[in-house]
C-alpha cells in the first residue's frame, strides 16, 4: 500500500474517532482531531470532497444545531486551494 493510501486511511479512521467523540458531546476533542490531524491530510491529498466534508463537520461544531440555516455567523479556515 503506497504512503497516500496509508496517510487517507488514517484521516478516515481519524474523522471515525472525531464522530464518535462528536456524538458523546465532546466537541472540542472532535474539533481538535479533525483540524490538526484530517484535514491536513485531505489538503496534501488534493482531496477536495473530503476536505470539505470535514469542513462542514467543522461549521457544524460552531454553529451548533442550526447549522444549516443560511445566514449563521460560522469561522472557517481558507487553505491552499482557496476553497
Amino acid at each position: 500500500m503506497s504512503g497516500s493510501a496509508t496517510c487517507a486511511r488514517r484521516a478516515v479512521t481519524m474523522g471515525k474517532i472525531a464522530d464518535i467523540l462528536q456524538a458523546r458531546g465532546q466537541l472540542d476533542e472532535a474539533l481538535k482531531i479533525r483540524t490538526d490531524e484530517e484535514l491536513p491530510v485531505y489538503e496534501r491529498l488534493g482531496d477536495v470532497r473530503s476536505r470539505a466534508v470535514t469542513m462542514g463537520k467543522n461549521r457544524r461544531h460552531f454553529a451548533g444545531p442550526r447549522a444549516t440555516r443560511r445566514g449563521a455567523k460560522i469561522p472557517h479556515r481558507r487553505g491552499a486551494a482557496g476553497l
